[in-house]
């Protein structure tokens, strides 16, 4: 199930939609055949492939990242609800439901999740989750990207740079240098050369060692 579920993801990365479709499928049915602890992941990555679609159905891929949300509070899967919970926020924002998003997104960075539009507090182990450096980091950049898609450049500015500090401890170099370029173009957008200039030539050098042009 494991194996299939995670062929499905990197076959929907490369554009094998249907393909991606069906390993994940297949997967889904090995974890409800057996009761595994997975069916939530494999359920997000099913999300994943609605998404994947020309042109998607947002409102379907909405609909699934909910039952996965429910199933991985179901089976404490807290990693499989993080990324149902990013992956809910960043298709409301997606569909123009912006601050919808930004709520779901927020909720989870403090440790809850919003349902009916109402939090409910999760266990202390999620929170713990959510504090992993690799999933903190994937959360503020949905967040990042959410906040500069509701014009709000002040608040997208912090977490870039909560981002950026983030990566710069934990050495994920790519996402240093992104939230560097982002901070970089909101410095730009608000005449801030100094500062622009600064992160410009910082994202650059992490990019030329990442061997990025």
């Amino acid at each position: 199930a494991r194996v299939l579920g995670e062929l499905g993801k990197i076959q929907l990365l490369a554009g094998k939609i249907d393909e991606g479709r069906k390993s994940v499928q297949e997967a889904l049915q090995i974890d409800r055949t057996n009761g595994y602890t997975f069916e939530p992941l494999h359920a997000a990555y099913l999300g994943y492939a609605i998404l994947s679609e020309s042109p998607p159905d947002l409102t379907k891929a909405i609909t699934q990242f909910e039952a996965a949300r429910d199933l991985a509070v179901q089976k404490g899967n807290y990693i499989a609800l993080v990324l149902a919970e990013k992956a809910l926020g960043a298709t409301y924002i997606r569909k123009g439901e912006l601050q919808k998003g930004i709520e779901t997104l927020e909720a989870v960075r403090n440790g809850t999740i919003l349902k009916d539009g109402q939090p409910v507090q999760m266990p202390a182990s999620f929170g713990a989750a959510v504090a992993q450096p690799f999933t903190k980091a994937t959360l503020l950049e949905a967040l990042g990207q959410a906040y500069e898609g509701v014009q709000q450049p002040e608040k997208a500015v912090k977490v870039w740079n909560e981002l950026y500090a983030l990566s710069g401890e934990s050495g994920f170099a790519a996402a240093e240098g992104e939230a560097a370029l982002n901070m970089a173009k909101i410095y730009t957008s608000q005449k801030d050369i100094t500062n622009a200039l600064k992160y410009l030539s910082i994202g650059a050098e992490i990019l030329r060692k990442l061997q990025n042009d």
